[in-house]
């Protein structure tokens, strides 16, 4: 969920998601077969993303209403405008 609502978790979340999915379906690729691994792969996918749209939804919709973007209004202090890796520190503390 967090990849859906917060842009700056991607570089946090993703790798650790992708590898760790990564391992599981190998090591269980070689106890069910590819096809069965494959198979729930896609359905836990289909469900992942139903539940998210289904939570994440209302609110895109909301800010697209009200701001006309789905992330709400645009505002300069939300910008980042000189970025150092301070700033990036910071930002990944946050989260």
């Amino acid at each position: 969920m967090a990849l859906l609502t917060k842009g700056t978790s991607i570089p946090l979340i993703a790798p650790l998601a992708l590898s760790a999915t990564a391992f599981i379906t190998i090591r269980r690729t070689r106890t069910e077969g590819l096809r069965t691994v494959a198979r729930q792969c896609v359905a836990g996918i289909g469900i992942g993303t139903i539940i998210a749209v289904v939570v994440v939804g209302p609110f895109i919709t909301r800010n697209v209403a009200l701001f006309s973007e789905p992330v709400g209004p645009w505002s300069q202090s939300l910008a980042i405008n000189h970025p150092t890796i301070r700033v990036a520190a910071a930002n990944g503390l946050r989260n």
